[in-house]
């Protein structure tokens, strides 16, 4: 590392050392990430689910019976 990097990186270092983080901060994040996440984690599992239910009658022998 050079003395430019190295000074950057000490002035970066006592401006982080300045500001405190929210003690809520994390939840916070974690609150945001939850819904949308969720809700595809639903799709994504129950879109394999549904296909199978659909695929595996018609693999065994179709729907003869229906008409």
């Amino acid at each position: 590392m050079n003395d430019l990097e190295e000074r950057l990186r000490a002035a970066l270092d006592a401006r982080a050392q300045t500001y405190e983080t929210s003690p809520t901060a994390w939840l916070r994040v974690q609150e945001r990430r939850r819904g949308p996440l969720r809700r595809w984690g639903v799709v994504l599992v129950a879109l394999p689910v549904a296909l199978v239910a659909l695929l595996v009658p018609v693999l065994l022998g179709g729907f003869q019976g229906v008409r």
